[in-house]
């Protein structure tokens, strides 16, 4: 899975806590799914295709900062990585969730989870099954605008 440490460089370089504390981020890949078929043409045919879905949980320990700070690089990483997550309704509601624990020390353990899916593309070179990520659709135009997107 590629997605899960691409999270985690988007937020180490997009926020001054975790550019200073990169171990009290945590990320774990829970509840875990692979999703295939065997009809011809889809995910998991006759190439052996398949896709990741899965919850993102990233945990950030005695975070000082308001979570705004988390939350708005993550987004920002959701509109190339994951743009469902912005351009559907559903998604919208459920995509991104997150607790905050608020310690008596003036910080917060914050956990944030995110649905994610992976489609892996298999071809077979030479008998040899060969795997590769497929790009996430990206944005039209005017949805990129509209999220304020460079």
């Amino acid at each position: 899975m590629m997605k899960p440490n691409a999270l985690r460089a988007a937020l180490v370089e997009n926020n001054a806590y975790l550019q200073q504390n990169p171990d009290r981020l945590h990320v774990f890949v829970d509840h875990g799914r692979i999703e295939a078929s065997s009809e011809k043409g889809r995910i998991g045919s006759k190439g052996g295709s398949f896709r990741y879905r899965y919850t993102l949980n990233l945990i950030v320990t005695d975070y000082p900062e308001d979570s705004t700070t988390l939350i708005i690089p993550i987004i920002a990483w959701a509109r190339d990585w994951q743009p469902d997550l912005l351009a559907n309704p559903d998604r919208q509601r459920d995509g991104i969730k997150f607790e905050v624990d608020v310690l008596k020390t003036g910080t917060a353990d914050v956990s944030i989870e995110i649905q994610l899916t992976e489609a892996v593309d298999v071809q077979y070179v030479e008998g040899k099954p060969v795997a590769a990520y497929r790009q996430e659709p990206m944005l039209s135009d005017e949805i990129r605008a509209f999220l304020g997107a460079d």
